[in-house]
C-alpha cells in the first residue's frame, strides 16, 4: 500500500471532523507524527500507547475509528479487535505494520480491518487521504444503512395499511346520482361486486330496514346544506349477514356547488362486537354482583321457612291437613334454595356439583317453567322418555342448558304462530352412528329441542356457539346463550350438534353421557338425622330469627346451644373458657368480624375445636378455603336438618376419634 491515489474515490471532500481517530501506537514519537498529519488535515485525534488504553477511551467514545500499531507493549493489535468484539464494540479500525508483515496485514484484514498500511517515511503523508477515504465509505454505509431501515419501515406500514384496512373507496356524481367509481374491496366486505353498486338506490337498498330512513334523509339534507358529513348505519351482505359501516363523505364541489360525492366506506363491525362485548361483560358483572347479594339476602328468608317447616313436620301428626300444608312449605323452600343455585350458576358465582342425575326430572321442571313464560299461541309439545338412565351431570346446569335452548327456539318461532319439541331418550351409540363424533361408542342421554322457525343461515352455522354473536335484534339477545350451552355439554363430555334449514326451522341434539349410578332422590319431606349426646355447642349468627331457629333444631337434636348475636361476644365467652364448648358454629357474613374471621381467633386458642361456617352466599369462602383454614364443614342455608345433624355429628365423632386416637 505504499501507493495510493491522493483522491477522494467520489472526488468529494468530507467533513474531516465527522468522526474521531484513535491513535493506539505504542512508539510515542510515531503516535504524534500520526496524529499531527491527521489533524493538519482537520482530523479530531487522540492517542493511545497500549491496548488496554485504547479499551478505556473507547468505552468512554464508542465512535471512535482506530489505527492500530500490530505489536503493542500488552497485547496484538489483533488481540485488541478480538477483546473490543467481544465486549460489544463494533469499531472500523485501519492496522499499521512493519515491513515484512503482510502475513499479519491479512490476518488483520479478515478480523475487519478497512485498510493496512505499511510504516515508513510516507505513512504520515498518507494518512488523511486513507481517512477521508474510509469516512466516506462509512458516510455512505450510514446512509444506506439509513435508507434501508427506512424502506423497511415504510414496507412495514404499507403492509400494515393493506392487510388491516377496510375501507371501500367510491364517487357519485350528484346529477346522475350514480356511481363513477367504487374500490374492489367492496365485493369482500358487502359479498356485491362493484359493477352492480350503480347507483344511489342501489346503496339505500344495502342499508338495514331499521336504519334506512335515517340515512336517506341524513345524507340528502347534509349534501343541500352542503356540508361534509359522517354517519354508521347497519348494512345487509349479500349473504344477508349485518354489517356495520362508517360512511365518511366529502363534498366536491365546482362554482361552489356540490356536483359529486367522495367518501369512504369503512367496516366497524368488527369494533362494534368488541364494544358489544364490552358492554355484555360489564352487564354480566353487574349481574354477577347483584345475583350475589340477592342469593345471600335471600337464602337467609328460605332459612326460617325451611327451618320453621321442619320443626312443623316433627310436630304435627302425619297425616293431618296441617302436617301435609307444612310438607308443602318445605317443598316450595327447598324450590327456591335450588332457583337461587340457578342465579349463582348463571353468573358462575357457584361451584358445580357433578353428580348421578336424571336428566328427565330436569327436563320436566323447565317444560314447567317455560309454558308459563311463553306465550300461549307457541305450541310447545314434549316426548320425554321417563325411565332414562342417570347421567353424570350439574342438574343446574343442564336446567341452565335446557332453558336456554328452549329459550332460543322460541325466539326463532315467536313471530308466528310457531312449534317447539323437546325430546329425551336414552340411545346406543356405535361406531357407525359416531363417524363425525369425538364420543365414544357408548350410551347417552340424548336431548332434542326442534322448532319450526327461521332457520340458521348457512354463513352463520359456524358462528352460533362464539360468545357474543347473535343474529338477533338489538336487545333481544346477548350472544350468550349458545356459547353457555356449548361450554357446560363439554364440560360435561357430551356434545351438542345442530341440524337446520332456512326458513323451515333449528333441531339442538345434545348427548349426555350416562352414568350408572344410584341417584338420591331430594325428598319431599325431611329426614331424620343423627342425634347428638348433650354436647356443648357455640352458634353465633346476627340475624336473631335464624339464631333462634337453628338453636331449637340443635337442641331437639339433643345439644346443649349457647347462642351470640355478634362474633366478639362469642369470642370473649370462648376466651373465657376454651375447654368448655365442643363445636363453633357460626355464619359467614356478620358486621365487624365474618365467620372466617372468628374461626381464625377461636382456632389461634384451640386449635382442635371443630368449626362448622354456615352462609347464605359468600365470595370470601369456599369449601376448599374452609378446609385450608381449618374448619370442619361449610353450609349452604337454606340448611336442611338432616344436613346439619350430620355434619356436627361428623366433626364432633372426627374430633373425639383423634383426640382419643
Amino acid at each position: 500500500m505504499e501507493s495510493r491515489d491522493k483522491k477522494d474515490m467520489d472526488g468529494q471532500e468530507m467533513s474531516a471532523s465527522a468522526y474521531q481517530v484513535l491513535v493506539v501506537e505504542d512508539d510515542e514519537g510515531l503516535n504524534k507524527l500520526a496524529q499531527k498529519s491527521l489533524r493538519r488535515a482537520g482530523f479530531d485525534c487522540q492517542g493511545a500507547l497500549t491496548g488496554a488504553e485504547a479499551i478505556s477511551k473507547i468505552k468512554e467514545n464508542p465512535e471512535l475509528v482506530l489505527l492500530i500499531d500490530q505489536r503493542l507493549p500488552d497485547m496484538d493489535g489483533s488481540d485488541l479487535v478480538r477483546l473490543l468484539a467481544e465486549a460489544g464494540f463494533s469499531v472500523p479500525f485501519v492496522t499499521m505494520t512493519g515491513h515484512g508483515d503482510e502475513r499479519t496485514a491479512v490476518d488483520m484484514m479478515k478480523l475487519g480491518a478497512r485498510d493496512y498500511l505499511t510504516k515508513g517515511v510516507d505513512l504520515t503523508d498518507i494518512l488523511p487521504m486513507v481517512f477521508k477515504r474510509l469516512f466516506h465509505e462509512l458516510e455512505t454505509e450510514k446512509k444506506l444503512k439509513n435508507a434501508e431501515q427506512t424502506l423497511l419501515e415504510n414496507q412495514a406500514l404499507y403492509k400494515s395499511l393493506l392487510e388491516t384496512t377496510k375501507a371501500i373507496a367510491y364517487e357519485m356524481d350528484l346529477s346522475s346520482f350514480k356511481f363513477t367509481y367504487i374500490s374492489p374491496q367492496i365485493l369482500e366486505i358487502t359479498g356485491f361486486p362493484a359493477e352492480i353498486w350503480t347507483d344511489f338506490d342501489f346503496w339505500a337498498n344495502t342499508i338495514h330496514p331499521d336504519d334506512r330512513t335515517y340515512c336517506i334523509n341524513f345524507c340528502k339534507t347534509e349534501t343541500q346544506e352542503g356540508r361534509d358529513h359522517q354517519f354508521e348505519y347497519r348494512m345487509l351482505r349479500e349473504d344477508g349477514q349485518v354489517i356495520w359501516i362508517n360512511d365518511l363523505v366529502s363534498l366536491v364541489k365546482k362554482d361552489g356547488k356540490a356536483v359529486a360525492l367522495r367518501g369512504f366506506l369503512f367496516d366497524i363491525t368488527e369494533q362494534k362486537n368488541m364494544e358489544t362485548q364490552l358492554q355484555q361483560t360489564q352487564k354480566m358483572e353487574a349481574i354477577g354482583n347483584l345475583s350475589g347479594g340477592i342469593a345471600h339476602d335471600f337464602n337467609n328468608i328460605l332459612f326460617p321457612i325451611v327451618g320453621m317447616s321442619e320443626l312443623l313436620i316433627d310436630d304435627l301428626d302425619t297425616g293431618s291437613p296441617e302436617h301435609h300444608y307444612a310438607c308443602e312449605i318445605f317443598k316450595a323452600g327447598q324450590r327456591g334454595s335450588d332457583l337461587v343455585k340457578q342465579i349463582l350458576a348463571f353468573s358462575r358465582q357457584t361451584e358445580h356439583r357433578i353428580i348421578p342425575t336424571k336428566i328427565q326430572s330436569v327436563l320436566k321442571e323447565v317444560l314447567k317453567l317455560t309454558r308459563a313464560t311463553i306465550p300461549s299461541n307457541i305450541e310447545i309439545s314434549s316426548d320425554i322418555q321417563f325411565d332414562c338412565g342417570l347421567a353424570m351431570a350439574d342438574p343446574t346446569q343442564i336446567h341452565q342448558v335446557a332453558m336456554n335452548l328452549i329459550t332460543n327456539a322460541y325466539h326463532a318461532v315467536e313471530e308466528k304462530n310457531g312449534k317447539i319439541r323437546v325430546q329425551l331418550k336414552q340411545v346406543s351409540l356405535g361406531v357407525a352412528d359416531l363417524q363425525d363424533s369425538l364420543l365414544s361408542p357408548g350410551k347417552y342421554v340424548k336431548m332434542s329441542i326442534s322448532d319450526n322457525g327461521k332457520g340458521i343461515h348457512p354463513s352463520s352455522l359456524d358462528k352460533i356457539f362464539e360468545p357474543y354473536f347473535t343474529t338477533k335484534e338489538k336487545d333481544r339477545g346477548t350472544g350468550l346463550g349458545l356459547s353457555v350451552v356449548y361450554g357446560i355439554v363439554k364440560e360435561h363430555k357430551g356434545e351438542i350438534k345442530v341440524r337446520t334449514e332456512l326458513h323451515k326451522g333449528s333441531e339442538f341434539i345434545v348427548y349426555f353421557p350416562l352414568a350408572g349410578k344410584p341417584v338420591l332422590e331430594k325428598k319431599d319431606k325431611p329426614e331424620a338425622g343423627p342425634q347428638g349426646m348433650n354436647e356443648r355447642i357455640i352458634l353465633v349468627d346476627d340475624d336473631a330469627s335464624v339464631l333462634q331457629l337453628v338453636s331449637q333444631i340443635l337442641e331437639r337434636l339433643g345439644y346443649r346451644v349457647q347462642s351470640f348475636p355478634s362474633s366478639d361476644q362469642a369470642l370473649r365467652a370462648f376466651q373465657s373458657a376454651p375447654n368448655h364448648y365442643d363445636l363453633v358454629l357460626t355464619d359467614m357474613t356478620m358486621p365487624g368480624m365474618t365467620g372466617d374471621m372468628l374461626a381464625k381467633r377461636i382456632l389461634a386458642i384451640r386449635e382442635d375445636v371443630p368449626i362448622i361456617i354456615c352462609t347464605g352466599f359468600s365470595e370470601r369462602i369456599n369449601e376448599d378455603q374452609a378446609k385450608a383454614l381449618g374448619v370442619k364443614g361449610l353450609l349452604m342455608k337454606p340448611v336442611v336438618k338432616s344436613d346439619m345433624a350430620k355434619m356436627v355429628r361428623k366433626a364432633l365423632d372426627e374430633n373425639q376419634s383423634q383426640r382419643t386416637g
